[in-house]
């Protein structure tokens, strides 16, 4: 998988849980989000600081 369909595909994830309203237990109700950056070893860096740098720029 490349990293342009990785990130298609986080994409799609991402739509669907925005859209996706949870209740808790005591009956609140929640919605979930997150962010997401790619890194690729070797091509993007060599350590874990340098991938989760790139990684962070892209999110």
């Amino acid at each position: 998988m490349t990293k342009q369909q990785t990130s298609d595909r986080l994409s799609e994830i991402l739509t669907t849980l925005r859209q996706q309203v949870f209740s808790a237990p005591d009956g609140s109700r929640f919605q979930v989000s997150f962010r997401f950056g790619i890194a690729e070893y070797a091509s993007d860096g060599f350590t874990l600081q340098s991938m989760y740098q790139i990684a962070n720029k892209a999110s």
